[in-house]
């Protein structure tokens, strides 16, 4: 049987993906900086909240990871698709490179 996860990183997690939530959600202000230039320059956007949700999500596996409930299955079929959505739309869509007029899928 593996170890159990202290208590103290799974409640890291949850703090941590409550954080990104708020953020995402506007109920913690955010200035922006100058020369912000990152891919997830406004934290206004679905990925944060979906890495927020992953985060919590986490966060509570961890701290329930004894148990056996029909909760922390739909909690981890929650945790994949919040985390795997938001990385594939990181990996796949962000880009910041147009499509030259003609060349996309969707223009034909």
């Amino acid at each position: 049987m593996p170890k159990k996860i202290p208590s103290l990183v799974s409640v890291m997690f949850i703090f941590l993906g409550t954080l990104a939530v708020l953020f995402s959600m506007g109920a913690i202000a955010y200035t922006p900086t100058r020369n912000n230039a990152s891919i997830l320059n406004d934290p206004r956007h679905w990925t944060v909240s979906c890495l927020g949700l992953a985060f919590m999500g986490a966060g509570i596996a961890m701290l329930f990871q004894e148990r056996k409930s029909w909760f922390l299955v739909l909690n981890g079929l929650m945790v994949i698709c919040t985390f795997f959505s938001s990385m594939v739309w990181i990996v796949y869509f962000s880009g910041k490179a147009e499509p030259k007029k003609g060349t996309d899928y969707f223009s034909q």
